[in-house]
């Protein structure tokens, strides 16, 4: 019993680890998404230099739930909500 329970859970996480990887999308995506909550957080907020990044880690917890999920989709499903790290690359 104990292999099945072992063999579910790994097939578990490879199908997880699949639908993760599919849902990624690119920065630009993720700006173009969360643009409206870039806008209204972080209106001088320009692409590059980290300014995005540093927008969405504050700013976070506020987006709207369609720009939560693109950021975390970009971090590869990694990203707890609410944590500091939110977009340190969607720049």
């Amino acid at each position: 019993m104990t292999f099945l329970r072992f063999a579910a859970a790994a097939a578990a996480l490879a199908f997880c680890a699949g639908a993760a990887s599919a849902a990624s999308i690119t920065a630009a995506e993720v700006r173009e998404i969360c643009k409206a909550d870039f806008d209204k957080a972080c209106p001088d907020a320009q692409p590059g230099h980290g300014a995005l990044g540093k927008c969405a880690r504050k700013h976070y917890r506020e987006f709207d739930k369609p720009c939560q999920k693109a950021l975390r989709s970009y971090h590869g499903g990694q990203l707890d909500q609410g944590a500091p790290s939110a977009a340190t690359n969607a720049t």
